[in-house]
């Protein structure tokens, strides 16, 4: 059995062959079980049942989530919508609420045309409204601006909270929660509330817009904004919810993609800012979306690529992961835009010839016009030479012999002038009776209407002269309408093309402004966050006392910059293209749907996901060939026995155990070794360095309440604002911004401890990894290499098969890598043990806080604060520092335990071939059709995977299957 396609297959960087692949070996693993089937008993076969088992287990798609922050309004659901090819799957415009609540949006596993859209909303805990309630209750009550007798305005926090509680309880009155006359406990039991709380509401639909109608029924906020009145009794369900989890059959999700809208980590209501904090720890990837109009300079672009947002991406190893999305790109002034583009850009290339065709187009205009004047004069000068043709035949056939008639000179009633273009006088020349000629004149300085004209006394010879004067009038007015016809249709032909030409041209020119100014942010965005990282290495080694070389990560910043994925997209542009939006107009200057960047966004998404997948793919496949080579192995056996005579085969053994022995010994001394001097490194770069952090932190800590407390003009904040924070347990987001005394009493500890934490997790592990895996190569060599010179060893066939085992076992070390997972899990659960030991280190004194009220209350309160600071900063850093040491240690324990374990596994492979061998233990002795079965089996195997190898593959098939499921922890907070 060869399995060199499998091996080549293992190496492909196709993501769809991997998938492929995948598929192949279920149904290769499916087949052996059949064959296998009557022979369960035998305890080889039933080991093998068990490891199929588990290899199919490996197969089950992990989930790659993808965190979408950024302020509201920058556009998160409408780059999310936009990338699922959904026009309005998430809400973008209506609720309030929407920026308060988590949104999952996963990949819909189901087929039925009923469930196309899924949601399900979660709902929080009882135990968690009732804390919500009191601190809302706090809010009210003890607010130093009075709520009044009128509806409160939801400006302030106060008026928040009455509007939050009485968009849940309706029937409450307004004076009943304005002077917290209600008991939360009963609140929470009534009966509109009691069965939502703790409970999974689910929803389906077969369309997005009903889907939407039902989600929003959930999520709106019904507040009364002008011109909507609102139903007293209408209950909405926003405050309720912890996170609401959308699922859609989105091929950009097949791969286990989740996109997460993540409001932020600071939500009033502390059960959605922990689900939203949980995600970001376990976030894959984070995109920072903010609009393109103020990416820079935006508030949120600042704070999300600013100092705590960049030393939590440090110490969780994430630079890598953040994509900078700057959404409305079509939001552009084309005027203002070309104020800022240096001359010579073709936007003022274009410019600059719109300006000629626009000098062009107005000529052409006037040349149109004056054409169309003259035509209308010319139907003006037929429609009164036909009436005056009529009315002097109609004369002269009404004469009845007479030799003078009445005719009128105009022959009709004067009509209102035009004003010509050119000022000139239009002229009518009739002849008259006598010889000479009248005129009928307008001026064009003037628009009058005359009066009927007297009637005019001819002869009959006269009128027929008239007559044939009027028809020769006639005709040539006609000959000349005919000849103007071309001409203007010519003319007006080229007006409407330039006109065209123009439209082309203004998108060009908006698309030239678009692309300049996208051009110019991307580099931009990425300097400045290469800068900030440079700037925040200088601090940190600003920080270090001694060893600071070993405790610095080196890095090129222009690698950084350049690596930093930015893109420049519009949704809007991207819908409309897409064939959604219909009422909408088309928007300019995109003239593809890649400029956009809609579809580069969309692959960029699809690529992180297929990371994840493709890793997964390759460890089943390789352990698939594992598993196919022992299976090869007892076929061999079988076909082939070991013949050795029975004091050989002892000689042989115990020569296989004590060249084990020795695998071992150089196993674990690798592994003794590289544990021992990493805890050494844990101890000196970390553990020691936390405790200088915590001294530096106490040092500070003083000051930094100080900062809290002092005068307001000082830059003190205001009782209302302190006493909501305090509430709170340290962490409130309010009607007047963010405020953390947990993040800001930790700052000093984290950012003096940052730079040794960065190179023992980003340089030091990494580096272990390659060690152990060059010494387990080593290992493995020197054993491979002593067990091929045995010669009564080589003879046997089924010897070489065992020896090239151990060949592949080596080159795939590098799998090792994989077990890092469980350091960069540990290393960000520890990094946040932080700030919580600090909040509940500072409960006592939020508790006390928050009960203070009265007269003089909030210098009380100020006291009390520092006061508690000043006894327990010499004991809360060093406990904090301690719970983060603690759960290090455990992470070395697990990751050198999963070594330990891999080493084992390698081990246990090597022991059981040459055993096999050596021993000649044929399970297949009273089995020859099962043997046969695999045996042909396996023969194909390697054909199978060379027809997935030469396909011409362009997409994933569909997953096998998704866990749906929130991440373990988010999903119990979600759910409790």
């Amino acid at each position: 059995m060869k399995l060199s396609q499998l091996q080549e297959l293992i190496s492909d960087t196709s993501s769809a062959r991997l998938e492929s692949g995948v598929q192949a070996g279920l149904q290769i693993l499916s087949d052996i079980e059949a064959a296998l089937a009557e022979a369960k008993t035998v305890p080889e076969i039933a080991q093998w049942i068990k490891t199929s088992n588990e290899l199919r287990s490996q197969t089950a798609y992990r989930r790659t989530v993808v965190g979408v922050v950024g302020s509201t309004g920058a556009g998160k659901s409408s780059v999310i919508n936009a990338v699922l090819d959904e026009e309005g799957l998430l809400p973008t415009n209506f609720m309030r609420a929407c920026t308060a609540v988590v949104t999952e949006v996963a990949y819909n596993p189901s087929d039925r045309i009923d469930e196309k859209y899924r949601a399900e909303i979660h709902f929080i805990s009882r135990e968690e409204w009732i804390n919500e309630l009191r601190i809302l209750l706090s809010d009210m009550t003890q607010a130093s601006d009075p709520l009044g007798t009128d509806e409160p305005s939801s400006e302030s926090d106060a008026g928040v909270a009455f509007h939050k509680i009485r968009s849940v309880y309706p029937f409450l009155a307004k004076d009943e929660i304005r002077k917290g006359k209600f008991d939360p406990c009963e609140l929470t039991a009534h009966h509109t509330v009691k069965g939502l709380l703790g409970s999974v509401q689910h929803i389906k639909s077969p369309t997005a817009q009903e889907f939407l109608a039902l989600l929003k029924k959930f999520i709106d906020s019904k507040e009364k904004t002008p011109g909507r009145g609102k139903d007293p009794d209408a209950m909405e369900y926003w405050p309720l919810i912890k996170v609401v989890k959308v699922f859609v059959r989105s091929p950009i999700l097949a791969s286990g993609l989740v996109l997460v809208d993540l409001p932020g980590v600071q939500d009033s209501n502390a059960a959605r800012s922990a689900v939203a904090s949980k995600y970001i720890e376990q976030c894959t990837g984070l995109w920072v979306v903010a609009p393109i109009t103020r990416a820079v300079d935006d508030k949120s672009a600042q704070t999300l690529l600013g100092d705590s947002f960049k030393r939590q991406l440090q110490f969780d190893g994430a630079y890598s992961r953040v994509t900078v999305v700057c959404s409305k790109a079509d939001d552009l002034s084309v005027t203002e835009a070309l104020k800022l583009i240096p001359e010579g850009e073709r936007a003022h290339q274009l410019h600059a010839r719109e300006q000629l065709l626009q000098t062009e187009r107005e000529k052409l205009q006037e040349e149109v016009n004056e054409l169309k004047h003259r035509n209308s004069e010319i139907d003006s000068q037929i429609s009164q030479l036909l009436t005056y043709i009529v009315s002097l035949r109609t004369a002269l056939d009404r004469s009845d012999g007479r030799e003078n008639l009445l005719v009128s000179p105009g022959g009709t009633r004067k009509r209102s002038s035009r004003r010509a273009k050119s000022g000139a006088l239009k002229r009518l020349r009739l002849q008259s009776s006598d010889g000479t000629s009248t005129e009928d004149t307008h001026s064009d300085q003037e628009e009058s209407t005359e009066t009927e004209p007297e009637m005019e006394q001819i002869s009959r010879d006269v009128a027929a002269q008239r007559l044939r004067e009027a028809d020769e009038q006639l005709s040539a007015a006609h000959a000349e309408k005919k000849a103007l016809k071309k001409p203007l249709a010519s003319q007006r032909k080229a007006l409407r093309e330039l006109k065209a030409d123009l439209k082309s041209l203004n998108s060009e020119i908006k698309h030239a402004c678009v692309k300049w100014r996208n051009d110019r942010t991307r580099p931009l965005i990425q300097f400045q966050f290469a800068e900030g990282i440079r700037e925040m290495d200088l601090d940190n080694a600003a920080e270090e006392n001694e060893n600071s070389d070993s405790s610095q990560v080196r890095r090129n910043y222009d690698d950084i910059a350049r690596k930093l994925p930015v893109f420049c997209v519009s949704s809007k542009a991207y819908q409309k293209m897409s064939g959604r939006l219909k009422i909408d107009d088309q928007v300019a200057g995109f003239p593809g749907l890649e400029d956009t960047e809609i579809p580069a966004l969309q692959k960029h998404a699809m690529e992180t996901a297929d990371e994840t997948r493709s890793a997964t793919c390759r460890r089943f496949l390789t352990d698939l060939r594992n598993f196919l080579t022992s299976v090869h192995l007892q076929v061999v056996l079988s076909d082939q026995p070991t013949k050795l005579a029975d004091d050989m085969r002892e000689a042989e053994l115990r020569y296989l155990e004590k060249a084990m022995d020795g695998l071992r010994k150089d196993l674990n001394s690798a592994l003794t070794q590289a544990f021992s001097v990493c805890r050494e490194v844990v101890d000196c770069c970390i553990f020691r360095r936390s405790n200088m952090a915590a001294k530096v932190a106490e040092d500070a800590a003083i000051a930094t309440v100080n900062s809290w407390i002092c005068p307001a003009t000082d830059g003190g904040l205001a009782y209302q604002t302190f006493r909501a924070t305090c509430v709170r347990d340290g962490a409130f987001t309010g009607a007047r911004g963010a405020m953390d005394f947990n993040a800001a009493l930790a700052k000093p500890f984290l950012k003096h401890l940052s730079g040794s934490w960065e190179y023992v997790f980003e340089s030091y592990f990494p580096e272990l990894i390659e060690k152990l895996v060059a010494r387990f190569g080593q290992a493995l060599s020197a054993f491979r290499l002593q067990m091929d010179k045995r010669p009564e060893l080589r003879k046997i066939p089924s010897f070489a098969l065992a020896i090239h085992r151990v060949k592949i076992l080596e080159n795939n070390l590098s799998d090792m890598a994989n077990l890092m997972e469980v350091v960069k899990t540990g290393q960000k659960k520890a990094n946040r043990l932080i700030v919580p030991a600090l909040t509940e280190a500072m409960a006592v004194a939020y508790g006390h806080c928050a009960g203070e009220s009265g007269t003089g209350c909030y210098k009380r309160i100020k006291a009390y604060m520092l006061d508690h600071v000043e006894r327990n900063q010499g004991t809360m850093f060093r406990a904090a520092a301690r719970k983060m040491e603690s759960a290090l240690l455990s992470t070395v324990d697990d990751f050198e335990a999963e070594v330990k374990a891999e080493a084992s596994r390698i081990v246990l492979l090597i022991q059981t071939d040459f055993r096999a061998v050596v021993a000649h233990q044929d399970i297949f002795k009273a089995l020859s059709t099962a043997r046969d079965d695999v045996r042909n089996l396996l023969a194909q195997v390697d054909g199978r995977f060379e027809q997935i190898l030469k396909m011409q593959v362009t997409q994933a098939p569909p997953p096998v299957t998704i866990k749906q499921e929130m991440p373990s922890e988010t999903s119990d907070s979600a759910s409790d």
